[in-house]
C-alpha cells in the first residue's frame, strides 16, 4: 500500500487566490512470492590472499566466474523462472569499499570453467560501490534474470580499485565440487573487468543463495509512480507486478478507480489517500 498526501497552500496576493498543490507520496516496492535457495553447504575457507573471492582487495581488482549446474538448482526445488537476487556467504568480512562492483550472468551448455574466463554475460547488478559484511551479502538485481530450467549458469563478479589493501580478500564459506566450478583474473591494473585473461581455475566455489520466483505462483501486486511532487495533482502510476497479471484494478483512495495497467490520475481535492 502506498500513502499519498496532498497539501493545499493558500495565499492571498493582490486580491487573487493562488492555490498550488504539493503532492507527496511513499511507495513501497517488493517482489512477492519469491523463495530463497542455497547452493553449497560446506564450510571450506579461502585465505586473505587466495581466489576465488568476490570481495576483497589483495589485488587492485578481481574478476571471478562461477558455474552452477542446472542439476544443483533443480535439486533445490527450482525450475524455469526469474531470479531476483544473488547472495554470497561471507565468513570474515574485510569491509573494503569495492569500486564499480558488478554482477553479470549468462546461460551456458558448458559443464565446467576449464576453458577459463568467458564473455557475453548480461549485467544484473551494478556497477556500483559495495562494502562486504559478515554473513549473507545480497545483491538485488536491477532486472530479473530468467533461468530456462535446463541450462547451466555462469555468474561473474568484478570490481577494480586503484590500490590494494590489507587484510586483502574477504573469507568465504565455500564448497568443493567435482568439476572446475570457478575461474578468476586478478591484477594490479585498471583493465581487470575488460580482460579475458585467466589466472587460474579452482574446484571450490563460494556458497550462494538465489532468490527465485515460482512461475506457477499467483501475481504479486507492486507499483511506483513518476514523481514525488506535482503542482497539478496528476500522477502517472506504473505497474511493477510480478508473474504476468492479465487484469488490473486500481483504487486511488478518492472514490475513483481504473482498470488500466498504467493509469494516470488527477487528484482534485487536498487530503490523504491510500492507493
Amino acid at each position: 500500500m502506498s500513502i499519498f498526501i496532498i497539501q493545499e497552500i493558500k495565499k492571498m496576493e493582490s486580491l487573487k487566490k493562488i492555490i498550488p498543490y504539493l503532492f507527496v507520496f511513499l511507495c513501497l516496492q517488493s517482489y512477492s512470492q519469491t523463495t530463497f535457495h542455497t547452493i553449497g553447504t560446506d564450510v571450506i575457507h579461502n585465505s586473505n590472499s587466495s581466489y576465488p573471492a568476490p570481495y576483497g582487495n589483495w589485488f587492485w581488482g578481481a574478476k571471478n566466474q562461477f558455474l552452477v549446474r542446472a542439476s544443483e538448482l533443480q535439486a533445490e526445488g527450482m525450475s524455469a523462472g526469474d531470479i531476483y537476487s544473488l547472495s554470497f556467504d561471507v565468513f570474515t568480512a574485510v569491509s573494503t569499499s569495492l569500486d564499480n562492483f558488478e554482477v553479470s550472468m549468462k546461460l551456458t551448455t558448458d559443464t565446467d570453467l576449464s576453458a577459463g574466463i568467458q564473455t557475453g554475460l548480461t549485467s544484473v547488478y551494478g556497477p556500483q560501490s559495495y562494502t562486504d559484511v559478515n554473513g549473507w551479502n545480497m545483491h538485488d538485481f536491477t532486472t530479473p534474470f530468467y533461468w530456462d530450467g535446463t541450462s547451466n549458469i555462469i555468474i561473474e563478479t568484478c570490481f577494480n580499485n586503484n590500490s590494494w589493501s590489507n587484510p586483502g580478500n574477504a573469507i568465504f564459506n565455500m564448497s568443493t565440487y567435482s568439476y572446475e566450478s570457478s575461474c578468476y583474473r586478478r591484477s594490479d591494473n585498471n583493465t581487470v573487468c575488460s580482460s579475458t585473461w585467466t589466472n587460474g581455475d579452482e574446484f571450490e566455489r563460494p556458497n550462494m543463495k538465489f532468490e527465485w520466483q515460482d512461475p506457477n505462483s499467483p501475481p504479486g501486486a507492486d507499483f511506483n509512480s513518476n514523481a514525488f511532487t506535482t503542482c497539478s495533482g496528476t500522477v502517472n502510476f506504473n505497474d511493477l507486478s510480478t508473474n504476468n497479471p492479465t487484469s488490473w484494478l486500481w483504487d486511488f483512495g478518492d472514490g475513483n478507480s481504473s482498470t488500466a495497467q498504467n493509469p494516470i490520475h488527477t487528484y482534485s481535492t487536498s487530503g490523504v489517500y491510500s492507493v
